[in-house]
């Protein structure tokens, strides 16, 4: 996601369509008692963790449809965002690259010469795949200045987070606290509009996408654990098959 936008948003965009929140629902259940979370010092310790698994990186319209028709079989996807870094007051890049976890693999698709819209928009609207991480909110308010779309299936882990307890709400902060490490963040802020990526920039982006997967994985486990449902709403399919 963009270098400034990492903590989630509460509330809803754009058009509603199912099974998309972007925090908390408007009249839920009192949360938990906070819950316990690692100090600084603390996630100073952990061990750092990186996505090692096949990365599909999209840079023609040729590859795109195959590539987004390897992720429709996973009813959970992980999503982020990248940008070019902006340093000055009042200046914004629109998005670069947009990262999709599934089980076996991560797709990273640089939007730079594709048309718009496309199979990922046609992805970006379907309400029966989740796509799932932190920050949500701006995310897709950013692609729709692209390209206007109707949100589908998006769904901000802070809406299953804060039912729990727990205040963190940026991706690296939840990770330290469910998952027991820690993610770089030195691409962050590099040029994701550079004619190549790195490969320190798919590492970090791929991580960041897998990472959105495997939290919403371990805050499923722990709703249950404690009696919560599922989802803010209704459990749907895509959320029972991905247990």
């Amino acid at each position: 996601m963009p270098a400034d936008a990492e903590t989630a948003a509460g509330g809803a965009a754009g058009p509603p369509r199912e099974k998309t929140s972007f925090g908390p629902p408007t009249g839920a259940a009192p949360p938990q008692a906070a819950t316990p979370e690692l100090t600084r010092e603390e996630i100073a310790t952990l061990p750092m963790r990186a996505y090692h698994g096949p990365v599909l990186l999209v840079e023609s319209a040729g590859t795109l449809p195959a590539a987004i028709a390897s992720l429709r079989r996973d009813p959970v996807l992980g999503f982020d965002i990248e940008a070019r870094p902006a340093f000055r007051r009042g200046e914004s890049h629109p998005p670069a690259l947009v990262q999709l976890a599934g089980a076996d693999h991560v797709v990273l698709v640089r939007l730079k010469g594709l048309a718009l819209p496309n199979a990922l928009w046609q992805l970006l609207e379907e309400g029966s795949v989740l796509k799932v991480g932190v920050g949500l909110e701006r995310d897709v308010r950013d692609l729709q200045a692209l390209c206007p779309f109707v949100p589908g299936g998006f769904l901000d882990l802070t809406a299953l987070s804060a039912p729990l307890g727990l205040r963190a709400a940026g991706l690296r902060s939840l990770a330290a606290n469910l998952l027991g490490f820690r993610i770089g963040k030195g691409a962050q802020t590099s040029n994701w509009e550079a004619p190549a990526l790195s490969q320190g920039q798919v590492s970090y982006a791929a991580t960041d996408a897998w990472v959105g997967r495997e939290l919403f994985q371990k805050l499923i486990a722990l709703r249950e654990e404690a009696g919560l449902p599922l989802l803010p709403a209704d459990p749907p399919e895509p959320a029972r098959r991905a247990r």
